[in-house]
């Protein structure tokens, strides 16, 4: 199994889990293009805001993480995931992200998100 990939994941989702917008956008480039359930985002300004959102809005820093797979082939990683947070439910979580030279390049997100009442 490639390390250097798994170092850039394990970073990505300890600054995920922390709220750490600034440590998450790290892990991208310039170039790099983020497949959100709202449409593509190119760069690090579109990405930063989804991810702005995302742990301010969706999962804060405390949300209840549950990792249910993790496959890594080459540059590319599978992420399945549950999560819950106070006002949200995420009955499953998908991810796809293709590192490269320490980056990650190309990222796709979807996750089956319940609002709580």
């Amino acid at each position: 199994m490639n390390h250097a990939i798994l170092d850039v994941l394990s970073h990505h989702m300890t600054c995920v889990s922390r709220s750490d917008v600034d440590g998450i956008m790290e892990d991208y480039s310039d170039g790099s293009v983020l497949f959100s359930p709202d449409g593509p985002l190119q760069g690090k300004e579109a990405i930063r805001r989804f991810f702005v959102t995302l742990t301010t809005e969706t999962m804060p820093a405390g949300t209840n993480f549950v990792a249910v797979r993790q496959d890594v082939i080459g540059e590319t990683a599978f992420l399945m995931w549950q999560a819950e947070s106070a006002t949200m439910k995420f009955h499953l979580g998908a991810e796809t992200l293709v590192i490269r030279d320490g980056k990650i390049v190309t990222h796709s997100f979807a996750a089956a998100v319940q609002r709580k009442s």
